[in-house]
């Protein structure tokens, strides 16, 4: 090591003198304490973190320790234990393994059956083809017969309408001659003459002497009528016509038609509501039939049509 002697007299090291080095030993002492203190104060952490990594350790265990107890008693439950848990677990396979072939066998024979009946479709569905156009060309037939008895059933029904209409006779109840007699009670003093149809019968004969009774019970007043020397005799009654003509009609001339027409339509409601076929005509002056008189209503019975 050098020494040296500076001009003062004073020794002198490295060029530092006594003050110097203690100076340098203050702040190397410094240090050490500093580097003492991190060394321990990391010591320090190294220790807790130590301690509570054992202590989260000792949880763990305890809580495996728990599991493994439950997994235990589980097991004691299912009649397990350490001597017969491999036969436990080769039964439990067993048994899984013979209900999943079961499964299969039940899922490949519905499979099987399924494609079976596709294929039975398949070679059936012409046939079904046919025999849905067949049915439907059987359903057009039906209708069309049907269409047919029906119309022949109805064609037979309306003949035997018309059979018992032309054999029934036509008349008026007792409740329908008041009917019309209250009905035509509105128009009195209402002049009629009656004609009877010249192939007159025991029924046409009756309905005129009915149905003028009527009018003149209604307050109408009944004048006799001319066609000719021919006619029908109803005692102590106004003389009766024969005419050509079938069926009932009601005629009033066309000068007339403001006086009669009202009466001459509430007559033919009348006999209508009552039950009988019955026509009003206004007839042009020109036309109307010489014997007759303009200023009365003609009520005309004929033959059935």
């Amino acid at each position: 090591m050098t020494k040296t002697i500076d001009s003062k007299g004073e020794s002198r090291v490295l060029s530092l003198d006594l003050h110097g080095w203690e100076a340098v030993m203050l702040v190397s002492l410094a240090l050490a304490a500093a580097a003492a203190i991190s060394v321990g104060w990391a010591t320090y952490k190294v220790v807790m973190f130590q301690r509570e990594e054992a202590r989260e350790a000792a949880l763990k265990i305890a809580e495996a320790q728990k599991e493994s107890s439950r997994a235990i008693e589980h097991a004691a439950t299912l009649g397990v234990s350490v001597n017969n848990l491999e036969e436990f677990t080769k039964s439990t396979e067993a048994k899984l393994r013979t209900q999943y072939g079961e499964l299969r066998k039940f899922v490949e024979a519905e499979e099987k059956r399924n494609l079976e009946l596709i294929d039975d479709f398949n070679r059936n569905r012409d046939a079904l083809d046919a025999a849905r156009k067949d049915s439907a060309a059987s359903v057009v037939a039906a209708k069309k017969v049907l269409a047919e008895m029906e119309v022949a059933l109805k064609a037979q029904q309306d003949m035997r309408d018309r059979m018992l209409e032309l054999v029934t006779p036509r008349r008026l109840s007792d409740l329908q001659f008041a009917d019309l007699k209250n009905r035509l009670r509105k128009f009195p003093k209402t002049p009629f003459d009656m004609f009877a149809g010249s192939s007159s019968s025991v029924e046409v004969n009756e309905l005129v002497a009915r149905v003028a009774s009527a009018l003149e019970d209604a307050g109408w007043i009944w004048k006799p009528s001319k066609n000719g020397d021919f006619a029908l005799s109803i005692p102590g009654k106004p003389e009766v016509a024969l005419l050509v003509s079938t069926g009932i009609h009601i005629e009033i001339a066309e000068s007339q038609r403001g006086a009669l027409e009202g009466a001459a339509v509430a007559l033919r409601d009348g006999l209508v509501a009552n039950g009988l076929k019955v026509s009003a005509v206004i007839i042009p002056d020109a036309e109307i039939r010489p014997n007759f008189d303009k200023s009365c209503i003609h009520v005309v019975i004929g033959g059935k049509q």
